[in-house]
Formats: structure tokens, sequence, C-alpha cells
């Protein structure tokens, strides 16, 4: 199946190259990416990722950023850091709210992985309004990192204008009672139900 999904690939490839533009070229290169994500090694992947040149700023940002979901689901913290500063350079450059959200989730991801919880919160509480990135995880799982991240690491005062107040969490609350008592136990300094 993977050998057929390359050879289906190589062909659209060829018939790019002889018919279409750099454009379509390049999204046939892209999709073998994501063919070799499912198929391959992270260090194979990413270099062929590398390899691909003459993208827009854009669709660099986007290589870039599925590197670092790479990297993410690999559990590869050192590659992460590697890619994640040029990955930065590209978006100041000439990057949108999109990616910059986008940018700004695998980061607090990885730093959630990491145990730098306080920069965790910071992140995902400034994204929680905006949150697109759910190719990694879904906006209740969003919710979930920022009420732990958020207890572990900032005071009483952020928590209740962050997330006790925020319409946000509000709203969705309800449906995660585990994280609901959590929160509310920790804020409320219901320690015997926050340890249980």
């Amino acid at each position: 199946n993977q050998l057929n999904l390359l050879k289906e690939n190589d062909e659209k490839k060829e018939l790019a190259e002889k018919n279409e533009g750099d454009v379509e070229i390049h999204e046939v290169e892209l999709e073998r990416g994501k063919i070799l994500s499912f198929t391959s090694d992270l260090n194979t992947t990413i270099k062929y990722y590398l390899d691909i040149k003459g993208l827009t700023t854009g669709k660099q940002i986007d290589k870039y950023l599925t590197i670092l979901r790479l990297c993410l689901v690999w559990n590869d913290d050192h590659l992460y850091r590697k890619y994640r500063s040029e990955t930065a350079k590209l978006i100041e450059k000439g990057g949108d709210w999109d990616r910059r959200n986008r940018f700004t989730v695998y980061t607090s991801a990885h730093n959630f992985r990491i145990r730098k919880f306080k920069e965790a919160a910071q992140g995902l509480l400034d994204s929680i309004a905006t949150f697109s990135a759910s190719e990694i995880f879904n906006y209740e799982q969003l919710v979930k990192y920022v009420i732990i991240s958020s207890v572990l690491s900032l005071d009483r005062s952020t928590i209740r204008k962050k997330l006790i107040e925020s319409p946000e969490i509000i709203q969705i609350i309800d449906k995660l009672p585990t994280f609901k008592s959590f929160l509310y136990s920790f804020y409320e300094c219901r320690y015997n139900e926050f340890f249980r």
C-alpha cells in the first residue's frame, strides 16, 4: 500500500512537471511529504520536507508547522527546539493570524510536554478565543490542558480572571465535570476535594 501511494505520487509529479506550473508541482511534493509522515521515520520525513524549495512564505511556514507537528507526535523535543526558531523567523516575516495561532498552540503543547507549565498556560490561554489547531487536539482537550497548566503555575487572581470568568471556559466546563471539580476545588481552597 505504501509503495502504491508513493508510486502514484511519482506519476502525479511527472504529470505536473510536464503539464502544470510550480504551484501544482509543489502541491504534489507536499502530498508526498504527508505520505512519508505516515509511512517513514521522522528524520527521513523531515529531510524530505526540507528539500522542497521554492515555496511561498505561507507554504514555507506550513511546511515548518508540519515538521513541528511531527516532532510532537514522535516526542522529539530536541528536533522540535531546532525547528521552532526557524518557524518563528518565518512567522515574523509573513505569518497570518491562523499560522501564528497554530504556532503558539504547538509551542504551548511542547512546553506542556517538557513541564514548562507557566509558558504552556500563557500560550494556551492566548489561543483559546481563536483556537484553530484542531489537527493536534480538539477544543475540549485544549480546555483540559489550559486548566491543568494554569492550576499548576498561575496565581489565584489570574486563574479567576482567565479561567473562572472566561466565557470560553464557562461555555464548555460543564461538559468536563472532572476538570470543573479540579479547577473550582483548587480555586475555592476545597483541598479535600481537590486531592481526591
